[in-house]
């Protein structure tokens, strides 16, 4: 259950912005980068906000229309409903800088679901308890910069993407995993590094 929390969001644009969000507090740090999955970190995890700006002529522009756009599409890999536009609209004009409104996304409902559905899609599991720490520090860098993109990728690429592909070979051809199906199971890895889903390989080795 999300609850409302107050905290700084760092800002380069106007050295400070504190802001109330959906969302448990994520404990900012103004010069941190952050490590989604405790091992490679992708491309452009920095803690620090630096996008601006706001205001409500920036918020109805076709440029802050676009910036709204590129955030969704960054942090949940889709366009904003038009309730979430007119949202994100009315929170920039009210002061608030991107930054402080890629973190509401990135820590808000829709941002959790983002991060859970990686699990689902990847990993072929709904997400459970244990799993908190890992969603939570993914929200902290899309919130940083990163994309769900990335996310997706990272894992897909891990070895625990190795282990889901090993366990496909196992529940569908009823064997164990050998070297002969290495370039198979890579093949696989880069289709769910680039959005398709464990299901979908599940599917098509059981058609085949």
């Amino acid at each position: 259950m999300t609850s409302q929390s107050s905290f700084s969001v760092y800002s380069y644009a106007d050295n400070s912005y504190t802001g109330t969000f959906q969302g448990a507090d994520p404990g900012f740090q103004t010069s941190s980068t952050y490590d989604p999955l405790g091992g490679s970190l992708p491309t452009g995890g920095s803690a620090s906000y630096s996008i601006g700006p706001g205001g409500s002529s920036y918020a109805t522009s076709s440029q802050g229309i676009a910036a709204i756009d590129g955030l969704f599409s960054a942090i949940l890999i889709r366009a904003p409903t038009a309730a979430e536009l007119s949202a994100a609209k009315s929170y920039l004009a009210s002061g608030a800088t991107l930054g402080a409104l890629r973190a509401a996304i990135a820590f808000g409902g829709v941002g959790t679901i983002a991060v859970q559905s990686v699990i689902q899609n990847v990993l072929g599991r709904s997400a459970t308890a244990s799993d908190t720490p890992w969603i939570q520090t993914n929200q902290q860098y899309l919130a940083g910069g990163g994309t769900l993109a990335q996310v997706i990728s990272a894992i897909a690429l891990s070895s625990a993407g190795v282990t889901v592909l090993d366990d496909v070979i196992q529940n569908v051809q009823g064997r164990s995993a050998t070297s002969d199906d290495t370039a198979w199971i890579q093949a696989n890895q880069q289709y769910l590094a680039g959005g398709g889903t464990v299901a979908q390989v599940i599917s098509a080795l059981a058609l085949s």
